[in-house]
């Protein structure tokens, strides 16, 4: 589940007078990137962790102050080899204390500031074909980038996209235990500010590395998902021969709505709407039966069941401790 983590442990937090000396003098098999000093005179150090596959895991290292945040900052990389798959519980805790160890620091009193949580779901189809069926996350931005959908606020950050695609386009090897999978979906939730708000503590390494915690950011994981308000891709039956006027009405209203959170966002401003006197229960009831019409329209239907694949998906997911 765990793949990128950023985080910063200060002196205050461990027996150290000069955490940049420490390192040096302690670390093991290390690689000293980048040493000097910032304008103000203040030495500093940009140090590196070579793991599998040669993949690197990188620290700023001032005096009094390690951080590890941004690029080369995935633990699951530096510790699979890659991060197609993602880190176990067990996984994580075992790489924390072999670059404690390397570090000659021991980080789990780190303050965490951004954790990255993902899985891959096997589907039946493509990847993107199941981004329409995502349509409404309440206080969400909802958008597109790449191929990858996402839905987004200031501290976190949703996102469904095709895992193979996804290293393909940056020319990476596929592990040769995924080169037979056709259709990888990644689910991922990247906590990207204020972690304190949102989890209602600091959180510590330490806290990564417990299972209660862990059983808490997988229930925050599957409850975004479910809170997603889905919906199957709306068509034209090809049986149909004809359309009416009214047909591609009917249809462009029904593409409309899903494009803007669906019909329980449709009916939630519609009561909202009557609540604040901005229009009568009557109008309320016309506007409704408008949409139930388009939604019955026969010649409106599914191509296929996306929506009960997913949550089928989700259901049957269990964690790997």
């Amino acid at each position: 589940m765990y793949d990128n983590i950023g985080l910063y442990l200060n002196i205050d937090e461990v027996d150290s007078q000069n955490l940049l000396e420490d390192v040096l003098q302690n670390g093991n098999n290390i690689t000293v990137d980048k040493l000097g000093e910032n304008g103000n005179g203040k030495p500093f150090a940009y140090i590196s962790l070579i793991g599998k596959n040669e993949q690197k895991l990188t620290f700023k290292v001032l005096p009094y102050q390690i951080s590890m945040i941004g690029k080369n900052s995935s633990i699951c990389k530096y510790y699979l080899g890659d991060n197609f798959q993602t880190l176990s519980l067990t996984q994580f805790r075992e790489a924390i204390k072999e670059i404690s160890e390397r570090l000659g620091i021991d980080l789990n009193k780190a303050t965490v500031c951004r954790i990255d949580i993902a899985t891959n779901f096997f589907m039946k189809y493509s990847p993107s074909s199941y981004h329409s069926c995502l349509n409404h996350l309440s206080r969400h931005v909802r958008g597109a980038i790449n191929g990858n959908l996402y839905f987004k606020t200031t501290r976190k950050e949703l996102n469904f996209y095709d895992k193979k695609k996804e290293y393909r386009q940056k020319r990476v090897k596929i592990p040769d235990a995924f080169k037979d999978a056709e259709n990888v979906l990644r689910y991922e939730i990247r906590f990207k500010k204020n972690l304190k708000k949102q989890f209602g503590q600091t959180v510590t390494i330490s806290d990564l590395c417990s299972q209660s915690f862990f059983e808490k950011i997988i229930d925050k994981w599957q409850k975004h998902y479910w809170n997603i308000t889905k919906q199957n891709p709306i068509v034209f039956d090809s049986e149909s021969s004809t359309f009416k006027t009214s047909d591609f009405r009917d249809y462009f209203l029904v593409k409309g709505i899903e494009a803007t959170g669906g019909l329980e966002y449709v009916y939630t401003t519609i009561n909202e709407s009557k609540k604040a006197d901005a229009i009568t229960s009557s109008k309320a009831s016309y506007l409704r039966r408008v949409v139930s019409n388009a939604y019955e329209n026969p010649a409106i239907t599914t191509t296929y069941n996306f929506v009960e694949e997913l949550d089928e998906k989700m259901r049957l997911f269990k964690p790997t401790y």
